[in-house]
């Protein structure tokens, strides 16, 4: 009997201890619904390393848990981690993320559509590819596609730059930094 009534008053006591923080939660604006912590950034706040297309934004950390996400301008919010990916609630940044620069400086071969230079550029690589000496490359190419040499280099340059095919997807700028940013509003 005394085993059955300590157990009542166990729970009843833990019924009204989750009662009462229930509603210390609901009464609570710094636990109910979190506003989330941001910060204003810029191009300018990073320079060269600024990873996105769009000048400026704000990095957030909306809600507990770890999530970084980055808002432009015009209000479109793009999650920045995987905590945030994860979600499923914004696109990726990926998709306001620069192109990394490999520094190759060129000048459009104008004579040339973008379409021919593609081309070019096209059987530069595949000949590479191949395992052929680099000399015989630019020959074989610049005689077939009728380019001057510099012109092939101008070409070359740009189908680097532009991750032309057959090249893979171009590299983007690493978020790294805005990832840390964000991370620094997480509780």
């Amino acid at each position: 009997m005394r085993k059955v009534v300590m157990w009542s008053w166990i729970v009843v006591l833990s019924g009204c201890e989750q009662t009462d923080d229930a509603s210390r939660v609901e009464g609570s604006t710094s636990q109910r619904n979190p506003t989330p912590l941001e910060r204003m950034i810029s191009r300018s706040d990073l320079g060269e390393e600024w990873p996105f297309t769009v000048d400026s934004g704000t990095v957030a950390c909306p809600g507990p848990g770890s999530a970084v996400t980055f808002t432009t301008p015009n209000g479109q919010t793009y999650a920045v981690n995987g905590r945030a990916i994860g979600l499923n609630r914004w696109p990726r940044a990926r998709e306001i993320t620069r192109h990394m620069s490999f520094g190759l400086r060129y000048e459009a071969v104008d004579r040339l559509t973008v379409a021919k230079r593609r081309s070019v550029f096209k059987t530069l690589v595949d000949c590479q590819d191949a395992g052929r000496d680099d000399d015989y490359c630019d020959s074989s190419t610049s005689q077939a596609h009728n380019v001057t040499s510099q012109e092939l280099q101008e070409i070359s340059n740009e189908g680097v730059e532009n991750s032309w095919p057959p090249l893979g997807p171009p590299l983007v700028m690493p978020v790294n930094n805005i990832i840390e940013i964000g991370l620094r509003f997480c509780r």
